[in-house]
């Protein structure tokens, strides 16, 4: 291995890939992965551990007051430094590899096709990851068949000045472990210079640290799975789905609100009248924010039409064979 690395050949972790098992309440997960070499950061990856899934205090939610977020459990954490020529380069990107487990109530079954996918959009429109990025999320979705199982994966293109970066992209990979539950792995790749490789390095840290995976479900994960497959059997996974867009609202704070009433008024009002306005407006503001979030996440739930649709498709798929 090159004592060095360039734009174009960086030099990121090194050392033997470590092995990590998991025990998801009878749920199993073995994966392998580089060792965490960020120095600033504490490596906290252990490499085996126990969850119960369905123990109260298990999950928690960032937001604490959102019970519109779903609640997640975390289980593997690793951040990955890359560099470039040293004294002239440094670093110049990181990926944060993250593996959690979300538990979505709402819409069980998980292993309805549907379903699933409207969890997602919930997933990406109020998760604490980074994901709500309207037509910038759930990019270039597939289903990939990875050890026997089929994953959902997609990415996310944030922002990249929230990390000072060139660029800031999320591949997400997701699938059902339980009705409920859903594990989650994602790989933020942040990349800070310009003319590299970067991309095509992470392409292939990405697949072969998702090629190293092993997941057996539970015997009660097993039997909700198969349930599923022998009374909905005309439920498929979407190939192909567009990016995910919804409305945004951009919030103005109270300054910048004042400001702008301000701007609109000058000397027509004085300054008790103009905070009065002010307070009015983000009242306003506040209450129209909320009718749109609760709009889209309402949208979340429409699973059952979706499901009727697949239904009547599959009926006149049979009458035409019928037919035929």
């Amino acid at each position: 291995m090159a004592l060095f690395g360039t734009r174009q050949h960086p030099k990121g972790p090194s050392g033997p890939w470590e092995r990590h098992e998991l025990n998801l309440s009878g749920t199993r997960v073995v994966l392998q992965a580089p060792p965490h070499n960020h120095e600033l950061i504490e490596d906290i990856s252990e490499p085996s551990k126990t969850r119960n899934l369905y123990a109260d205090n298990t999950f928690g939610r960032r937001r604490s007051r959102d019970e519109a977020e779903p609640p997640g459990l975390g289980l593997l954490y690793k951040d990955w430094v890359f560099r470039g020529i040293p004294l002239i380069d440094g670093v110049i990107a990181d990926v944060k590899f993250q593996m959690m487990v979300y538990r979505f109530v709402e819409f069980a079954s998980l292993f309805r096709s549907r379903r699933l996918e409207c969890a997602i959009e919930r997933y990406i429109y109020n998760s604490p990851d980074r994901t709500r990025v309207s037509g910038a999320s759930r990019l270039r979705w597939r289903v990939v068949s990875l050890n026997g199982h089929e994953w959902v994966n997609y990415e996310v293109n944030c922002p990249p000045y929230i990390n000072n970066a060139e660029a800031v992209v999320l591949s997400i990979w997701q699938l059902p472990i339980s009705d409920e539950h859903l594990l989650t792995v994602y790989f933020r790749q942040i990349i800070r210079a310009k003319d590299t490789r970067l991309p095509e390095v992470f392409a292939e840290l990405t697949d072969k640290v998702m090629q190293s995976v092993r997941v057996t479900l539970s015997e009660d994960a097993r039997h909700q799975k198969s349930a599923v497959e022998q009374q909905y059997p005309w439920e498929k996974s979407n190939g192909l789905l567009p990016p995910y867009a919804f409305e945004e609202i951009v919030e103005l704070n109270e300054w910048d609100m004042f400001c702008a009433v301000n701007e609109e008024f000058g000397e027509q009002l004085n300054y008790e009248a103009k905070d009065e306005e002010t307070q009015k407006r983000l009242k306003q503001q506040a209450a129209h924010a909320k009718a749109i979030k609760q709009a889209i996440l309402a949208s979340h739930l429409r699973f059952e039409a979706l499901e009727a649709e697949d239904y009547q498709r599959h009926l006149a798929s049979q009458q035409s064979e019928a037919k035929a």
